[in-house]
């Protein structure tokens, strides 16, 4: 029975953090990281769900509205002064790299792997636990890839555009690399062996929370201005969202995806 009941907690608490990031999942990665606003355009996207798709997207807005904005403006009314939140996100992203890692060599780029791993190294122990990043200071970049990424590398099709409740704008692809993304966490296996159950439930709800505060902060003032200027607000969220999604042409998006 006790075994049991750690099961169903271990799941519940994996449930709830996903449904807390995956919260903020439209605007997970900034849109200039991966293409030029002034590019956007209509085109032909995959669109079978419209219908449900615009009724989700009202009720995802409703949310963020209530709940999620709320939340970032309470974390820059604690943190004014932007270098503080800098290093907050600073010390986020350093646990990352390790991830990073990972998923350049599932794409075979050995040169990208190796500067996560610096990265990591260098940022953990001279840059104090991640909260400065010396690692830029010395030309070494971070490359962001995404489980997505390594699907997309494989020519795994984008599938069709889907509107998740809590979730946001995706693919079917999307979704499923967004989750393994946070189901996949290399420090998750970390914390499951050094930190006492009592208090790893803590650290994995404070730890996705913090992130999704943290991402949507730097992207709200720039999703404000994309949607003040759209007479559609579906139809621009989704064209960009597919525009910036990866693809296997698109390589120079999020690191090189050709060999």
């Amino acid at each position: 029975m006790a075994y049991t009941d750690m099961i169903h907690r271990r799941w519940g608490m994996i449930a709830l953090s996903i449904c807390i990031l995956v919260s903020f999942h439209a605007y997970a990665d900034p849109i200039e990281d991966r293409m030029d606003i002034d590019t956007y355009e209509d085109i032909n996207i995959f669109d079978p769900l419209e219908e449900a798709n615009r009724a989700v997207f009202g009720f995802n807005q409703g949310m963020e509205a209530l709940v999620f904005k709320p939340l970032v403006k309470t974390y820059v009314l604690i943190l004014p002064m932007k270098w503080e939140r800098q290093i907050i996100s600073s010390l986020l992203a350093n646990l990352e790299e390790p991830c990073y890692m990972i998923k350049h060599l599932l794409q075979g780029n050995g040169g990208n792997a190796f500067s996560a791993m610096f990265r990591f190294l260098i940022n953990s122990t001279v840059g104090v636990l991640g909260l400065f990043d010396v690692a830029a200071y010395l030309n070494v970049p971070r490359v962001k890839v995404t489980v997505e990424d390594v699907l997309a590398y494989y020519h795994v099709g984008r599938g069709p555009y889907i509107v998740v409740p809590f979730w946001g704008p995706s693919s079917l692809r999307g979704f499923i690399g967004s989750c393994a993304d946070i189901l996949l966490a290399p420090w998750d296996f970390y914390v499951r062996r050094n930190i006492r159950q009592s208090r790893r439930q803590n650290f994995v709800y404070g730890y996705w929370g913090l992130t999704c505060i943290v991402k949507y902060d730097s992207l709200l003032t720039m999703k404000e201005a994309l949607t003040a200027v759209s007479l559609d607000e579906y139809s621009m969220v989704k064209s960009v969202y597919w525009q910036t999604a990866p693809s296997y042409s698109n390589h120079n998006i999020r690191g090189e995806y050709a060999k």
